[in-house]
């Protein structure tokens, strides 16, 4: 499918009410073109949609579309630059839509203008998407949130628009100013994370951490996260493992006055997914072996335990003292919830850290809890900071009764 947009320096185009045209001539472009760059899901194996990007020529060269606004905010122009990139968007957004009725237009637009006492028949979104019979359901509008200073005209632009069936995107999030306080006033259906937090994620445990958080808002708030401008497979791969199935960038395809090439398109998510899936299934079998693991060593530490010294018993040193995933091991009175000895622990500490002792109380421990009401009184936790050591671990734990009394033996594993 060839789909062409351009204006040219002889158009001129003049918005139903208003006495300004807009000649692009006054801006020193000769034309402009709308190309899409597509947003594809990895899970569904589709394209989800496709974000519309402005690109503007002086004869053959090419203007940034940040220069290209700026130069028209001083002509006095900006927002009908604004409204003719966007009608034409659309238009050029019809064939797509006639193709695919469940295809979304992601919708750039000026959002400083929003500072301005809203007044929704500036935007003209309704009238060009009436006139095409698209409806505003498969629209989704970018807000840059941190362009907008006023808190009011925020919330009533995406209060209209919200009610009138379009969804909202927040654009950049977490970068700039953005504020997660205005996420309550904007109620986004998507959140388009920065790629500023994508690159060198692989290796960048911090930016990791706070995508993984946005990811977790993300779903508890109702929004779908799209990493956008990803570029490389690792950047993918690991929004991926935190949940995140929308992706935008020139790792899948470039933005294109053309439709995009579908069957390359499916092959670059295939072999995403493919990838992925190993990364899965490695997991599921490492998690699945480090279980086996502290099973059989607590239950050969359970095994020794005898009537004198049920947590000092000099061989559970023996047994462990090999094995070097284990940083730290521990029992607790089921009943009492308290610890019954203090902890043995192989792991250099860190810091402020310190081991839990004897008579400690450990019922508000997430792997306490759920072992002892666990079926096969068997469990192992997600990662966590060990407080004993500092470090990364998980806890592995296992109920058994000994003298007619329920014991839990708790093992700190390194990941």
């Amino acid at each position: 499918m060839k789909i062409k947009s351009r204006y040219t320096s002889n158009t001129e185009f003049k918005i139903k009410g208003e006495d300004k045209v807009l000649h692009f001539k006054e801006l020193g472009i000769t034309h402009i073109d709308i190309y899409f760059q597509p947003i594809v899901s990895i899970k569904k194996k589709k394209i989800f949609g496709y974000e519309a990007l402005l690109r503007g020529y002086k004869n053959s060269d090419y203007i940034a579309p940040n220069i290209l606004f700026e130069e028209a905010k001083i002509a006095g122009l900006a927002l009908e630059l604004d409204r003719v990139v966007r009608i034409e968007s659309i238009k050029k957004f019809k064939e797509f839509y006639d193709e695919d009725n469940q295809a979304i237009l992601f919708l750039n637009f000026e959002s400083s203008s929003i500072n301005n006492e809203f007044k929704s028949e500036q935007y003209y979104f309704e009238e060009i998407l009436s006139s095409l019979n698209i409806p505003a359901k498969n629209i989704v509008l970018e807000v840059k949130e941190d362009e907008v200073k006023s808190t009011k005209s925020l919330k009533n632009f995406t209060c209209y628009y919200r009610e009138k069936g379009f969804n909202i995107a927040i654009d950049d999030f977490g970068t700039g100013d953005s504020q997660f306080d205005r996420l309550s006033i904007v109620k986004p259906d998507i959140v388009k994370i920065d790629k500023s937090l994508l690159r060198d994620i692989d290796i960048n445990d911090i930016n990791a951490a706070i995508l993984k958080a946005i990811a977790i808002m993300c779903y508890k708030i109702g929004a779908i996260a799209l990493s956008e401008g990803v570029e490389y497979e690792s950047e993918v791969l690991k929004s991926l493992n935190f949940g995140i199935d929308l992706f935008q960038g020139y790792l899948f395809a470039h933005p294109s006055i053309d439709a995009p090439d579908r069957k390359n398109l499916l092959d670059k998510m295939q072999n995403v997914g493919y990838k992925h899936r190993y990364y899965l299934e490695s997991t599921i079998k490492l998690k699945r072996k480090s279980f086996l693991e502290a099973s059989d060593i607590s239950q050969k530490i359970i095994s020794m335990i005898n009537n004198k010294e049920i947590s000092k018993n000099r061989e559970v040193l023996e047994v462990v003292k090999n094995e070097k995933k284990i940083e730290a091991l521990y029992l607790i009175d089921v009943k009492e919830s308290k610890q019954v000895g203090n902890t043995i622990i192989m792991a250099k500490q860190k810091g402020f850290y310190e081991p839990s002792e004897d008579g400690e109380d450990h019922s508000l421990k997430e792997y306490f809890y759920i072992c002892k009401n666990s079926k096969d009184g068997k469990f192992i936790s997600e990662k966590y900071i060990s407080s004993a050591s500092g470090n990364m671990c998980r806890t592995f734990t296992k109920k058994f009764l000994y003298d007619s009394r329920e014991f839990i033996r708790c093992l700190d594993l390194y990941l």
